[in-house]
């Protein structure tokens, strides 16, 4: 193609000057013809260039949207890499909370009192907390009692929980049945104690964490030959049992089904002296309620070795406070435990969530 052939409107390819074909024996000429193409027609491939200085290299800690580095060569200037920099720094500004994670995070929120530190919040704390409660309770020592101390043992753990929280507590000793009432119909009266967790109407009443555990089984008299296995074998036997108390959900049922034969007596003391006179043939009954009433009472003194409490168990139950299914009361059984899991930590035993 000549040079004067060449339309530029057409589409073709003009450069200024056709050189012509080098030809291979003519070296100096042809080195020459190379370095002009390389003059007119620069190469468009990368080429390395100086390293750019660590200070025009560095982003704001933490700027996740810079690029990382791959290894590839920089074809920039060191000019252009400090305008790049410094460009970067202006828009960046604070890094945004989604693009890096914070030196210092926020505390976990505790799921159930809702404490910043993941520490359960006490409740004793609450506004809400009364000055004083009311309870009642029923003779039963050594758990609770008129002449015992603090009213027994029950009832000095419950006192001095709520008194953790500067709750003072009023504690009523009544027949177990009048307890029970009152505990229904007066609205002054916050809870009742000892109950145990199977007793009847359980679903409209809320309970505490345990107070403690009552070992019940059966007591008998000049008997060293009872034994018992199941409850089948009890069924040919006169069988002591307080009035309202409730004992285990089999043993109940077997009674009320007409299968066991039961004497209902007023009280534990009561029982005991039915025993000794051969009215009943066992009676059930806590293991520490026997060896107390046993202990306190001189007409039993020189018979304490004739009374025997069978090693098999009828049952290990909890001992628990049974508040109104109310707000009062579930604001009550929630400041209880709180403080009761606190001593219980003060006291070596293992802390356990209610």
């Amino acid at each position: 193609m000549h040079a004067n052939d060449c339309t530029p409107n057409k589409g073709a390819y003009c450069p200024d000057t056709i050189l012509p074909r080098p030809k291979r024996h003519h070296v100096s000429f042809t080195l020459a013809v190379l370095f002009a193409l390389t003059f007119l027609f620069p190469a468009s491939g990368p080429v390395l260039a100086a390293p750019v200085e660590l200070a025009d290299a560095v982003v704001t800690e933490g700027d996740n949207n810079s690029a990382p580095n791959t290894g590839a060569p920089d074809t920039t200037s060191s000019d252009e890499h400090t305008s790049a920099a410094q460009s970067a720094k202006s828009q960046s500004g604070t890094p945004k909370p989604s693009d890096t994670a914070p030196t210092n995070p926020a505390p976990m929120q505790d799921s159930q009192n809702g404490s910043a530190d993941g520490t359960k919040a006490d409740p004793a704390a609450s506004p809400n907390k009364p000055r004083k409660i009311e309870l009642v309770t029923t003779e039963w020592p050594p758990y609770s009692g008129e002449d015992l101390t603090d009213f027994g043992l029950s009832s000095s753990t419950i006192s001095a929980t709520f008194a953790a929280a500067d709750i003072e507590t009023h504690i009523t000793v009544l027949p177990w049945r009048r307890a029970l009432q009152a505990f229904h119909t007066d609205p002054d009266i916050d809870g009742v104690f000892p109950v145990y967790k199977d007793r009847e109407n359980i679903d409209d009443v809320l309970l505490s964490a345990p107070i403690s555990f009552s070992p019940v089984g059966f007591v008998v008299y000049h008997n060293q030959l009872f034994d018992w296995k199941t409850l089948n074998d009890l069924q040919d036997m006169s069988i002591g049992v307080v009035a309202g108390y409730a004992n285990t959900s089999a043993f109940d049922f077997m009674v009320a089904t007409g299968k066991l034969r039961t004497v209902e007596a007023n009280d534990d003391l009561t029982l005991l002296r039915l025993l000794r006179t051969g009215r009943v043939d066992v009676a059930v009954m806590d293991k520490l309620v026997m060896e107390y009433l046993l202990d306190s009472y001189r007409e039993f003194h020189q018979v304490i070795p004739s009374y025997r409490f069978h090693e098999t168990a009828l049952a290990n139950k909890g001992l628990y406070i049974a508040f109104k299914n109310t707000a009062e009361g579930a604001n009550l059984r929630q400041i209880f435990n709180y403080e009761l899991g606190l001593a219980s930590c003060d006291n070596g035993h293992e802390c356990v969530s209610r």
